[in-house]
């Protein structure tokens, strides 16, 4: 799963590195990746909720749609 967590954070720095202020939209990032990639719609998801409580990726409290780097 270390090459998903490569693609996830590569995927979210493009996104912060366009726009700092703002939240990746985190469903495009798993269609990305599980389009791109053979890893599944779920995989993508799982793996990004583990980055959160690991503290990897922050998240909008509101609806775990947004995330960034942290």
């Amino acid at each position: 799963m270390e090459k998903l967590r490569n693609l996830i954070i590569e995927n979210v720095a493009m996104f912060n590195k366009a726009f700092p202020d703002r939240f990746c939209h985190s469903p495009d990032v798993i269609s990305a990746i599980s389009y791109d990639y053979k890893f599944t719609y779920g995989q993508v998801e799982n793996e990004i909720e583990k980055m959160v409580h690991e503290g990897v990726l922050d998240v909008e409290i509101s609806d775990w749609y947004g995330i960034k780097l942290l």
